[in-house]
């Protein structure tokens, strides 16, 4: 059996066509609205954070003979723990990801939170959209507009608010926005500078729109693991796994 660590509507349809090539898996999920979607596609989960040892007995317990990190790209403890527990139950392990972002433009600069408020010292209007985990790493200027894009959660609002944003700088809406939207929010917020995470294609459309505004868009990278088995498409997944010797059961 197959342990998918799920995160992303790619990890979702990789899982639904290992089951039609005949492999046997379940997946791990965080949250009740990631098990809502895993149950409406009649794929088998559990959900709950797993720490080391009970990802180690969950694996012994359920004879999973080979981990897929299906996760966001910046699931970092995630990353390590599964990457880690792989090396020690000398288990295939494999990282399924989009392809990473790379566009070459002198709007755009790569870097990581450690860097990000000198980057911003030059901003005044500036669209954050980097997810809720990732406001402590923003100091928050009184001088400078900061306008963050969040899912439409009241603790994610009052998170906000407590790290001094406005509540009328709080841009909370679901769903994946398209290069209009993107284009249309920038535009009327009068946006400077936009920080984006590389979440591969789906951050190409406020990229887009961005740089056609002439926005300064700060790309943040991707955590630097070193992974043996790296794979984008689900052909990838399909060879490591034969190559792996982990062939579908039925």
């Amino acid at each position: 059996m197959i342990l998918v660590f799920d995160g992303t509507s790619d990890s979702r349809e990789l899982c639904m066509q290992l089951i039609s090539e005949g492999y046997d898996l379940i997946c791990s999920v965080v949250t009740g609205e990631a098990a809502k979607k895993l149950e409406s596609l009649n794929i088998r989960h559990i959900n709950g954070r797993l720490d080391r040892q009970n990802m180690i007995d969950f694996i012994n317990n359920n004879k999973i003979n080979a981990v897929i990190d299906a996760t966001h790209p910046f699931a970092e403890s995630i990353h390590k723990t599964a990457l880690d527990v792989s090396n020690e139950l000398n288990m295939l392990h494999i990282r399924f990801e989009r392809k990473p972002v790379k566009i070459n433009s002198k709007n755009v600069l790569y870097a990581g939170f450690n860097e990000i408020n000198d980057l911003l010292n030059d901003s005044r209007n500036i669209f954050v959209t980097t997810g809720i985990k990732t406001v402590k790493f923003y100091e928050i200027d009184a001088s400078k507009n900061y306008y963050f894009r969040i899912i439409p959660d009241p603790e994610n609002i009052r998170a906000l608010i407590d790290h001094g944003v406005p509540q009328s700088n709080i841009i909370a809406i679901e769903g994946k926005l398209n290069y209009m939207v993107n284009y249309s929010i920038m535009q009327y917020f009068n946006i400077d500078t936009m920080v984006t995470k590389d979440s591969g294609f789906l951050s190409e459309p406020k990229i887009n729109a961005a740089l056609d505004l002439g926005i300064k868009t700060i790309i943040i990278k991707r955590p630097d693991y070193k992974y043996k088995n790296m794979a984008y498409t689900y052909k990838d997944v399909l060879k490591i796994l034969k190559e792996g010797g982990i062939y579908p059961e039925s």
